[in-house]
């Protein structure tokens, strides 16, 4: 994934810092792309649950603009 991510902004031409988030818990989400423009958690599963996008939601509380 962190491959692909770095591949699209080099094709792009994008210079957006890439990095992850996370709180002092321990919930994190994989990927942030500039300033909380992207936000992307990744899974290796075929079946998504609720859980898997907790990250995701404790995202959204902190960052509200992520979710605009």
């Amino acid at each position: 994934m962190f491959h692909e991510i770095c591949a699209r902004r080099s094709f792009c031409d994008s210079f957006e810092q890439l990095s992850y988030w996370r709180l002092a818990s321990g919930i994190e989400v994989d990927f942030i792309v500039g300033e909380m423009r992207v936000a992307i958690e990744a899974k290796a599963t075929s079946k998504v649950t609720a859980d898997h996008l907790r990250g995701l939601r404790a995202l959204i509380e902190d960052h509200s603009e992520v979710s605009e």
